[in-house]
């Protein structure tokens, strides 16, 4: 529906829907074993929930968008997040410059607003089965930037390494760790989709630029607190580690609900928008 509705075409939707149902993203929700992994669905409809949205800009549309985004948090809290963040990049990238722009960011508020309700409660029920709260009495911007406060909660192996976007790297299955083979599935993006978003760009550069954007964006959340290349983190002069985006965002989420243990997972948002360019294609 996402790649026909972005298309115009049938075989716009037939391409993205085999790209993305086929993908290794895709598969590994059914080798891990996490069946709220496998709600991958929730991505292409909450994108058609926000297309509607961007297209008519009505309150109907609105509330239909944050439903969605409300749902996929309680349905699966990976795909949930990764909604949100999807639609945040698009509707940035997306809005008006000037006249409509107060009564687009109304609506979008009431979109998140709802989203928001639907998930806050649920979520601070979860973190607080996990025990007491143990955050230090700090503001959200000094408990993400300081080095009190939630520990980095995401192993090098929950981690992208870029080489695995290219390379399926068949010869570390003897040798990976169990985490490895059990929870870092669903790295591998291949040749064939990746020039399928280059050819995107050529071929419809003022729509594909967006998910283009998007499906970069996917892929840098996917890295993880710290760079890894070669299945090592990659350090400066001084030891010092490249802290990447997400170290910052997995701390803001630990301060409202819980942060996520495995951000390669992110590449279903790399994957998703991916299978959009092949729509336009």
């Amino acid at each position: 529906l996402l790649g026909r509705r972005v298309s115009g075409e049938p075989l716009g939707g037939l391409a993205a829907g085999v790209l993305l149902q086929t993908s290794a993203v895709a598969l590994f929700t059914l080798h891990v074993g996490v069946g709220e992994l496998q709600h991958l669905w929730w991505l292409p409809l909450g994108l058609l929930a926000w297309l509607n949205h961007k297209e008519t800009q009505s309150f109907q549309s609105a509330g239909w968008l944050g439903l969605s985004l409300g749902l996929a948090a309680l349905s699966c809290f990976y795909h949930g997040f990764f909604l949100g963040f999807s639609v945040a990049v698009l509707s940035l990238f997306t809005l008006p410059l000037r006249g409509s722009l107060p009564g687009v960011l109304l609506r979008y508020a009431v979109a998140a607003g709802l989203g928001l309700a639907l998930v806050l409660p649920v979520m601070r029920t979860f973190s607080s089965s996990y025990g007491e709260d143990d955050r230090p009495a700090v503001g959200l911007v000094a408990y993400i930037t300081q080095e009190h406060g939630q520990p980095v909660t995401d192993p090098s192996s929950a981690r992208l390494d870029p080489l695995d976007l290219v390379s399926p790297r068949r010869g570390e299955r003897e040798t990976a760790s169990p985490e490895r083979m059990g929870y870092g599935g669903g790295r591998y993006l291949g040749l064939p989709a990746l020039a399928l978003g280059l050819l995107a760009l050529w071929r419809a550069p003022r729509q594909a630029t967006l998910w283009v954007v998007l499906a970069l964006l996917g892929a840098l959340l996917a890295m993880g607190s710290y760079l890894v290349v070669n299945g090592e983190v990659v350090e400066l002069a001084g030891g010092s580690r490249v802290r990447l985006p997400f170290f910052f965002l997995n701390r803001a989420l630990g301060y409202v609900a819980e942060p996520l243990n495995f951000p390669v997972r992110a590449l279903a948002i790399t994957m998703t928008a991916l299978a959009v360019c092949a729509a336009l294609v």
